[in-house]
């Protein structure tokens, strides 16, 4: 059984020393603890979008230097990846990406998937860059109508496509331009003309870090090892069964050889010498059309269940880890030396 120390465990006691740690007040913390609690909830429940609205809120409150922000980005793009919105998933993944210095393995999968599926649609990566005057633009084809600051890298499908762009001032303006196969760079210039003076913008109060569990598979990377586990003992149990009945069948058949001997050879059942091979190949013929089927049968399951139970062992050792708190379980099965048990993690 493994000892290796539980993840949780340790971001528990991350978040305990940084609870202790950080000067913060009593109505700052579980704001964003709570906050972040509800999205994963929502996550698990496949409320994907509200997961993710409640995930963009809390990086728009943080500050641009919050270690944790990297965090709100990646559980955001892996729940976009399960919408379909794979323009978005991947700006989120590589936000992630830059904000660990290219160090999250995992997302970089993710996003290494995505930017392949996107392509196989025809999308195009094209960076959107300012000409003159516009500091931020909304994707139209995003549903969350986040403003991104530019420059700004997205795919975008082939054709015209339009976005909405406004400065620091607040001047606002639509622009449509065209992405064929071979475009990778578009700017956007803002019209001359007065502007207008934007409202005020009330800056939020600063946060304290609090490190926010990533939902990294949300039960859609299914867990081999578990699988195969109960791949072997449903296999063991059921060559147990077969086994049975070929035990069952061999006693039926010795039944009728029995029966057959004394109607051939009289009510003794007694062979003559002369008869003996006869008698044999009878006999071998019974076991060969009755038994034989289901003792290889039961064998060959057997086999698959050793062969499923030593594969979950290899996933296990090469990085698999039993989920805390399941203890193991004893499932009897027949074997051929009689009543066994095949023991399940």
């Amino acid at each position: 059984m493994s000892t290796r120390p539980s993840p949780t465990r340790n971001r528990g006691l991350v978040a305990a020393l940084l609870l202790l740690a950080a000067p913060a007040t009593a109505q700052e913390l579980p704001d964003v603890s709570k906050r972040n609690n509800e999205a994963i909830e929502l996550s698990k429940e496949g409320e994907f979008a509200k997961a993710n609205a409640i995930w963009m809120e809390l990086s728009s409150q943080v500050a641009p230097d919050y270690p944790y922000l990297w965090a709100f980005h990646k559980n955001v793009g892996r729940n976009f990846q399960k919408l379909s919105n794979l323009p978005a998933a991947w700006w989120h993944f590589d936000r992630c990406l830059e904000l660990t210095g290219r160090k999250q393995e995992q997302t970089a999968e993710w996003q290494s998937g995505t930017e392949t599926n996107l392509k196989e649609m025809a999308y195009v990566r094209v960076t959107l860059q300012s000409v003159a005057g516009p500091a931020q633009v909304r994707l139209r084809i995003d549903t969350d109508g986040q403003w991104h600051k530019l420059p700004l890298t997205w795919w975008f499908r082939q054709g015209r496509n339009s976005v909405d762009a406004r400065t620091d001032k607040g001047a606002l303006i639509a622009v449509e331009f065209d992405v064929g196969p071979d475009t990778t760079l578009v700017g956007i210039t803002m019209p001359p003309g007065p502007e207008p003076k934007p409202d005020k913008v009330v800056k939020p109060d600063p946060v304290v870090p609090l490190p926010p569990e990533v939902v990294t598979d949300q039960d859609d990377d299914p867990p081999w090892n578990w699988l195969l586990l109960g791949s072997s003992a449903a296999l063991a149990a059921a060559g147990g069964v077969v086994y049975y009945c070929a035990v069952d069948s061999r006693d039926t058949q010795r039944a009728e050889f029995e029966t057959w001997k004394q109607e051939t050879y009289g009510l003794a059942g007694k062979v003559p010498p002369a008869s003996q091979p006869e008698a044999e190949s009878e006999w071998e013929r019974r076991v060969s059309e009755n038994v034989t089927p289901f003792e290889v049968s039961s064998y060959i399951l057997w086999s698959a269940a050793a062969a499923a139970a030593a594969g979950s062992l290899v996933i296990w050792l090469s990085g698999g880890e039993p989920e805390r708190g399941e203890t193991p379980a004893v499932v009897p099965v027949a074997t051929p030396g009689g009543l066994g048990a095949y023991v399940v993690f």
